[in-house]
């Protein structure tokens, strides 16, 4: 089925695994999909700040985070299609990855800037200083189960083990 005016991105299932959320930069939206994929919701967020090519869901499935077009990153409602929280900054260049933990409570930010951020959802605010390493820019990054640890891929080829209580690799 086609919703978007073009290329879609990023795509997600909610929890629930009855519904999915698809990200476009191109016509700046995020669409909100049943499981038969019959209808999406007209109110889901859309333009503003928000670019969409990126999108992460939280594992409650109640907050949504975006890549907004000035390297920042946005926290919406998922229920109410609202921004939650102000735009989370810090990067310097496009974001690339987003990532909740198991728990929820954080969010990773992996950028073209080579960088990663970890952020607390409540506040929006960034925990630490930018994890660096990698020699190009970050594409990929998840949590371990526990939250101890996290895994990043990067446009260099490297992949590393990042201890998110001390920031080393």
């Amino acid at each position: 089925m086609n919703a978007h005016k073009g290329l879609i991105r990023d795509v997600v299932f909610v929890v629930d695994n009855k519904r999915i959320i698809s990200a476009c930069r191109d016509d700046r939206t995020i669409q909100f999909w049943t499981a038969n994929l019959i209808e999406s919701r007209s109110d889901a967020p859309q333009g503003g700040s928000a670019s969409f090519g990126i999108v992460a869901i939280s594992p409650d499935s109640k907050i949504i985070a975006t890549d907004g077009d000035d390297s920042t990153i946005l926290l919406w409602d998922a229920e109410k299609c609202i921004q939650v929280s102000k735009p989370l900054e810090g990067h310097t260049s496009f974001i690339f990855c987003l990532s909740f933990s198991f728990d929820g409570k954080r969010l990773v930010s992996g950028s073209h800037d080579k960088t990663l951020r970890l952020w607390d959802v409540e506040t929006g605010d960034c925990i630490g200083d930018s994890l660096k390493g990698h020699l190009g820019a970050v594409n990929l990054a998840v949590f371990s189960s526990d939250g101890r640890y996290l895994a990043s891929g990067s446009h260099d080829c490297s992949i590393y083990l990042w201890d998110t209580m001390s920031g080393s690799h």
